[in-house]
């Protein structure tokens, strides 16, 4: 059995807490094996980071209703949460930027126990952030920093390029397909990867779009493998995306 790390509350009184399991698996990481192929660093002997438990501090329901993207925690960031903590040569010895991060702070902290040089977690709500913050500095991750990002616009942000991108149900419309894709061109770095989570297209916009402009680009190699989830609601499929940035690519190109 994997030693599990567990993880306390935050120091916050007024909101609720719940507890978030997340399981590293043999089963996951040979099917991470199987599908990534070449786009995939390589594996070392079999060892998996440590089970995760995480006491997770709340929204409160207004903020919640001020913005139910970014104070929900996608099913999404649970698989990929499991897949690095599976599959730990991901982010191993790399500066890691997550973006879409949400308030819950758990791909941050399985990037983190995963073994990540760096890991810089960001999202465009500030208030977002700032609870993902408060859910991620009880577990004293020196290596853990958080910011406010909007990934449509990543010429903005003053920090990168980092090794290794992730994000979690980012395509939930398909004008977000474009903006992704140059997040990727402009946030990771030549030889980078980037490593993303999602429904299907049945369940969401963006997927098909995203695929279409990610063959358009001859700097970028990627691969579409499908997750089967037996314990999610009957017809709930996700994807997972791994895209390598094969070289630099002028980004005046984008213009």
């Amino acid at each position: 059995r994997m030693p599990v790390a567990t993880c306390s509350a935050p120091a916050s009184h007024d909101r609720d807490v719940k507890v978030v399991e997340l399981k590293p698996t043999r089963g996951t990481r040979e099917w991470w094996s199987d599908v990534a192929g070449a786009l995939s660093p390589s594996l070392d002997g079999g060892r998996m980071a440590p089970e995760l438990s995480l006491q997770v501090c709340l929204p409160t329901a207004t903020e919640h209703g001020d913005n139910e993207v970014a104070m929900q925690q996608w099913q999404s960031s649970n698989l990929l949460a499991q897949l690095l903590l599976s599959v730990p040569e991901l982010v191993r010895g790399k500066d890691v930027l997550e973006i879409g991060a949400g308030f819950h702070g758990c791909v941050a902290l399985a990037s983190s126990f995963a073994g990540a040089r760096s890991v810089l977690a960001t999202d465009i709500d500030d208030v977002a952030v700032g609870l993902c913050q408060e859910n991620i500095g009880p577990h004293l991750p020196r290596n853990i920093a958080t910011a406010c990002l909007d990934w449509t616009r990543p010429e903005e942000f003053g920090y990168g390029p980092f090794d290794v991108l992730v994000g979690a149900d980012l395509l939930y419309l398909t004008r977000m397909a474009d903006p992704l894709v140059n997040a990727i061109l402009h946030l990771v770095a030549p030889g980078g990867l980037a490593v993303l989570v999602g429904p299907t297209p049945l369940c969401r916009d963006g997927p098909e779009e995203f695929a279409r402009l990610l063959k358009t680009f001859d700097a970028l190699a990627y691969k579409v493998a499908r997750i089967a989830l037996p314990f999610a609601r009957a017809g709930n499929h996700f994807d997972c995306y791994v895209i390598h940035v094969i070289k630099q690519f002028n980004l005046d190109d984008l213009d």
